[in-house]
This record gives structure tokens, sequence and C-alpha cells, in this order.
């Protein structure tokens, strides 16, 4: 069965979507300068998993020199206040400029979103816990963490074999 997607808008026929125009874009990097290109959005994919101290951000733009830049920012959640008390930021910014999307997509299987993450983190929700349990717990956060990042790259840019090559 073929499914057909209905627009909320109907279009004159040779009608062309606005296109965004490029202009100057800065996009911050945790530990590094920022980014600056000239260049446009392409897409943005969001990632609120409630389960998780963490949500993710990815977006893909396209720079005027034909690279893709692709803009990662995970950021703690709202509930993680005590966190936030001790100076820790609130989220966490990572791009690159790509020459090309098997690099693009290379950059984002190597991403690892617990790089930069603050352990208390994943000690948030076992508070209350025997230590034992809190370990435990705070190893099974980390686990479910990782395996949401690949899903949300599996979905939006397609699955990926060891060698990192697209199948």
């Amino acid at each position: 069965m073929q499914q057909t997607a209905m627009l909320p808008f109907t279009m004159a026929p040779g009608k062309v979507l606005p296109v965004e125009r490029p202009g100057f874009l800065s996009l911050p990097r945790h530990g590094r300068r920022p980014l600056g290109f000239h260049g446009r959005l392409l897409l943005q994919v969001s990632a609120r998993e409630p389960t998780l101290p963490v949500w993710s951000d990815v977006t893909v733009h396209e720079a005027i020199s034909s690279h893709l830049v692709i803009a990662i920012r995970h950021g703690l959640r709202e509930n993680i206040d005590d966190l936030r008390c001790e100076g820790a930021a609130h989220s966490r910014h990572y791009a690159e400029s790509c020459e090309g999307p098997d690099a693009a997509l290379a950059f984002l299987h190597a991403h690892d979103p617990l790089q930069d993450l603050p352990v208390e983190a994943l000690y948030a929700a076992a508070e209350g816990l025997a230590e034992s349990a809190r370990h435990e717990a705070a190893a099974a956060c980390a686990r479910r963490l990782r395996q949401s990042w690949r899903e949300v790259l599996s979905t939006c840019f397609g699955h990926r074999n060891p060698q990192g090559e697209s199948p």
C-alpha cells in the first residue's frame, strides 16, 4: 500500500516552495571556538526521551562551499537543578564541517552523547537507592542514552554497518 502525504495547503502547478536564503551562521562548540560559515539550515531533528537525563538536537546545514555542517546539542533536563547550581553548563554543543554525506554520517555515528555529560546526571534518577543499586542504575542510564542516540541516527539518517559504511 502506498501512502501519500497531504499538504495543508494547495499550490499552483509549477510553483516552487520558498527556500531559505544562505546567511552567516556561527555554531557554538564545547571547548572549542565557534564554527562560522555562510549557509542555510536543511533539517533539524530533536530527541526528547522523558526517561533520560538529557535531550538532543541535531541540525544539518548546507554551506555555500557545498560542505555539510553538522551541529549536535545535548542539554540537561530541567529537573537536574542541583547540577546547574554546581556550575555545570546546561548544554553541550558540537559542530563539524564535512565534505560530503559520508563524512557527515561518520561524524554523527562517531559522536558519543556521554563524552562531556556530567556523571552526576546519570545518577540523578537513582537518588535514594543503595550505593550498588545507584551504580547499576547509572550504568543502565548510560546504555539507554547511547541506544537512544543510535536509534535517532538510524531513524533519521539510516543504518550503518560496523565498518561505518551505509548499507
